[in-house]
């Protein structure tokens, strides 16, 4: 009888679903794999989108056509791209760019290929190249630098430097820069 019952202990025990294990490894490091490319594509009612939360509070989201990210470089490269910056949970500035860049480390952005950033009120700072710096929340714009405001007063540079909301721009430039209404 004794037998039986230690049996009948041991075939349950082997039915009893066996509970998880700790198990410790030791974190991943930038030489240690495995390394992945993941790949996405968006339609135009449902983009790729990622949002950027500092603060609790939404800085910026950005919708694009597809996405290829590396997890060895620790960045995404988004194609044909819409880029919204919020302040107080309002939108204030709106960026397009054929490619963007977003880093996840600083979650700086590069944009590139023909950049138009644009606010609610007319503003619009226009360059072939644009970075975003997550620290200084400001945008720098390198490459056939044009600034315009609603009323159509032209500033054209090589390189500016400028707040979210396009009402500080330092405009940078070889010759002379241009102040013209078209």
């Amino acid at each position: 009888m004794r037998w039986l019952a230690i049996a009948i202990v041991l075939a349950c025990a082997a039915c009893a679903k066996p509970q998880p294990q700790a198990v410790t490894s030791p974190p991943p490091s930038p030489g240690n794999g495995p390394f992945y490319h993941i790949s996405a594509q968006g339609t135009k009612q449902h983009p790729v989108t990622i949002t950027n939360i500092s603060h609790g509070e939404r800085e910026y989201t950005l919708e694009a056509a597809t996405v290829v990210y590396s997890t060895t470089l620790a960045q995404g490269t988004f194609h044909d791209n819409l880029l919204h910056f919020f302040k107080g949970g309002k939108p204030r500035l709106t960026v397009t760019a054929p490619v963007a860049t977003v880093d996840e480390n600083t979650h700086n952005v590069a944009l590139s290929g023909g950049v138009i950033a644009r606010t609610a009120a007319g503003d619009t700072l226009a360059s072939d190249r644009m970075t975003y710096d997550e620290k200084t929340r400001l945008l720098t714009a390198v490459g056939n630098v044009v600034a315009t405001d609603p009323s159509g007063y032209k500033l054209t540079g090589t390189r500016a430097i400028a707040d979210l909301d396009l009402q500080q721009i330092q405009l940078f430039g070889n010759g002379p820069q241009e102040a013209r209404k078209p």
